[in-house]
């Protein structure tokens, strides 16, 4: 299948706000898609799941095709991406095929809502997913479930912040159970602001040499 095709298919449907939808805008989608590709390239047999989080599968399918990928998500309309769709209820958090189970290396999860009960369910199916000691889990999430996060699954939050189309008014993090290094040390915010500092700097800079 040509580029052209991939991205054609792999097209987002319009959000539904009374399913929860909130898809990210391009510039966080293209980050963390290029984060997961990046840990891909660390494995030898990536297996990527992405659970409630059809934005960053259609990204992600984009800009690394080869990888194998699996969306589980409750809204059927995703079932136009075939095998690799899995419909998912996060109210019965391991009523998923058997096949699935312990076999992903990459689980990247966006719960629905920001309650204790969501994520702790949705917490449930990431241990169901994930390869017990050799996996990669990226939790996409209010500021406000911080230590929950931290208790449920050891996750810790990363400079960057995602943000949505949207624009909602929950802060949002991105939380991992490993450290990206610079790859996801800066906000958007931060880096705008560092630069525009460096470019104050280097205006002041000029004109003190021509003085």
């Amino acid at each position: 299948m040509d580029l052209k095709s991939l991205r054609r298919l792999y097209k987002l449907v319009a959000e539904d706000w009374r399913l929860s939808q909130f898809w990210y805008d391009r510039q966080t989608a293209e980050t963390i898609a290029a984060e997961v590709a990046t840990l891909c390239e660390t494995l030898s047999s990536p297996r990527v799941s992405c659970i409630a989080c059809p934005t960053l599968y259609a990204y992600l399918k984009k800009i690394a095709p080869g990888v194998p990928a699996q969306l589980l998500e409750f809204d059927k309309r995703f079932e136009q991406y075939g095998t690799e769709f899995t419909f998912y209820d996060y109210n019965q958090p391991d009523d998923l095929p058997s096949a699935l189970k312990h076999s992903f290396s990459i689980v990247v999860a966006d719960p629905p809502y920001l309650s204790k009960e969501c994520l702790e369910k949705v917490a449930e199916t990431i241990r169901f997913l994930s390869r017990p000691g050799e996996s990669y889990l990226l939790l996409l999430t209010g500021e406000v479930q911080k230590d929950l996060a931290a208790e449920l699954l050891g996750l810790r939050p990363c400079g960057f912040r995602p943000q949505h189309s949207s624009k909602l008014g929950n802060e949002f993090r991105l939380f991992t159970s490993y450290s990206p290094g610079a790859r996801l040390a800066q906000t958007f915010g931060e880096l705008d602001q560092a630069i525009g500092l460096l470019s104050i700097a280097k205006s002041r800079l000029r004109r003190t040499t021509k003085v």
